[in-house]
């Protein structure tokens, strides 16, 4: 069988492609093999360290989305009318049909879940979801990711170290993660004397990356030292570096409180990471942070050179799979596959030949 390839046309818009809605994308045989071929790799990887692969349905209740407290609203998402008041919408993240699924069976058998998937999501240009904030034209794309459910914060360290293996058997060089956590500016904005009021204008304004905003916020109600820059030199590896930022604040705070609790959690990461003598593949920076209420705890996005976002997001959602009826802790990670295909620095088909 002869099989001829080209090279799908260079843009995702104009007359050449039909009446493709604008931002949905069409993979010609080079492109479709090559996503696949990464698609395929990823998963069997995932398999092999005890991951089971799931799959959910491409429509979802808006209501599950609702349920997850997500920032999603009705205008965000591709709305479906399925029947007579009953709306469903084309899923614009994964993790809240995960843990809807995932609710019953650790109902029934309260032990932990280790799932992977390899799916689609859609999303409306400008909408704030999940990628919102990162994503440029493309509404359509691809995600292998991996979630853990009925595991405690002891496994974050685990699955950190998990996305850049998967990373580096696809050969990605160079690839760095970026570490936060979902309460750890909240807190100590708090103990330096700034009201929730504006801590919640703070926050959306580091979504935004609007770090001049934030910092003309922060000097209008702490004028003596920039909370931003105490934000950035907070730095688990130096386990003191809190007590050090609060200082400067002119704090004291009560090693009990929620503060410390939080800060030991990334402190005890930081130290793991460092016994594995990785210290260069991750970084903390408490600035970043993201538009879904549904986390919790750690946040993390992993970078690599040539691509200007995220390839590879994750988190801790203690509180979600409770509004699914099963009250169980959960971490996860999402691999966004068009970006990453932008870095792999090779793919090999199947048997050596190209696939049509």
């Amino acid at each position: 069988m002869n099989r001829v390839f080209f090279e799908e046309p260079a843009t995702f818009s104009g007359s050449n492609n039909g009446d493709r809605p604008a931002g949905l994308r069409d993979a010609y045989p080079s492109y479709a093999s090559k996503r696949r071929a990464l698609e395929i790799q990823l998963v069997d990887y995932f398999e092999q360290r005890g991951c089971s692969l799931v799959s959910a349905s491409a429509i979802e209740s808006l209501d599950t989305f609702w349920r997850a407290k997500t920032s999603l609203s009705v205008d965000d998402a591709y709305q479906i009318l399925m029947a007579p008041g009953k709306l469903a919408v084309l899923r614009p993240e994964m993790t809240p049909s995960i843990a809807r699924m995932a609710a019953p069976v650790l109902q029934q058998h309260p032990q932990p879940l280790y799932w992977c998937y390899a799916e689609r999501v859609y999303r409306k240009p400008g909408s704030v979801s999940s990628w919102s904030e990162l994503a440029v034209d493309a509404v359509e794309s691809t995600q292998v990711g991996v979630e853990w459910m009925g595991v405690s914060e002891a496994a974050d360290a685990d699955l950190l170290l998990l996305c850049h293996e998967a990373l580096q058997q696809l050969s990605v060089q160079g690839a760095r993660t970026v570490v936060s956590h979902a309460r750890l500016a909240v807190l100590f904005l708090n103990a330096a004397g700034i009201s929730e009021d504006v801590i919640a204008k703070s926050l959306q304004q580091l979504v935004r990356g609007d770090y001049v905003g934030f910092q003309e916020l922060m000097m209008t109600y702490h004028s003596s030292v920039s909370l931003l820059t105490c934000l950035r030199q907070l730095n688990p590896y130096d386990s003191e570096s809190l007590e050090r930022q609060l200082e400067r604040c002119g704090q004291a705070v009560q090693k009990n409180t929620e503060l410390y609790q939080v800060w030991n959690t990334v402190v005890s990461i930081a130290k793991q990471i460092t016994e594995l003598g990785r210290q260069q593949e991750y970084t903390f920076d408490f600035t970043l942070t993201r538009n879904i209420a549904y986390y919790t705890g750690i946040l993390f996005e992993t970078f690599a050179p040539g691509v200007g976002a995220p390839i590879a997001l994750g988190g801790r959602y203690d509180e979600l799979l409770k509004q699914y009826g099963a009250d169980a802790p959960a971490v996860g990670f999402v691999l966004e596959l068009e970006r990453l295909l932008n870095v792999v620095a090779s793919t090999t088909n199947r048997g050596g030949e190209s696939l049509c």
